[in-house]
């Protein structure tokens, strides 16, 4: 977690990528304050449910990659708050099928990749 210290500082990132680091939920409350983040990758992240919290305070959202992480039916409930989120991937996660079918019933335009 210590290599997401000191993002908030950086000049307005809209786009950051933590690919295969060990980013944990704690991590993730770093970005919290990055209000105009419009693209997040946590790919194979360590993240869990518990990340939630933080990331439906990125409003303007737009596409997050939580791929390969330990998200479940209840994260992903949660993450239906972002409104501007145009595309999720959710490939390798603990989510179910019947979630990902409700949610593509709920929210028709969101692009979801398994």
């Amino acid at each position: 977690d210590r290599d997401v210290t000191g993002v908030q500082t950086c000049a307005l990132p809209i786009s950051l990528e933590l690919y295969n680091e060990p980013v944990t939920d704690g991590g993730v409350m770093e970005l919290r304050e990055l209000k105009e983040l419009r693209d997040l990758t946590l790919s194979d992240t360590k993240v869990t449910d518990g990340c939630t919290t933080c990331l439906v305070a990125l409003r303007q959202l737009r596409n997050l990659f939580i791929n390969g992480t330990e998200l479940t039916d209840q994260g992903l409930k949660q993450l239906e708050q972002l409104e501007e989120l145009e595309s999720i991937n959710l490939g390798g996660t603990k989510v179910t099928e019947d979630a990902i079918a409700d949610l593509r019933k709920r929210r028709p335009k969101l692009a979801i990749c398994q």
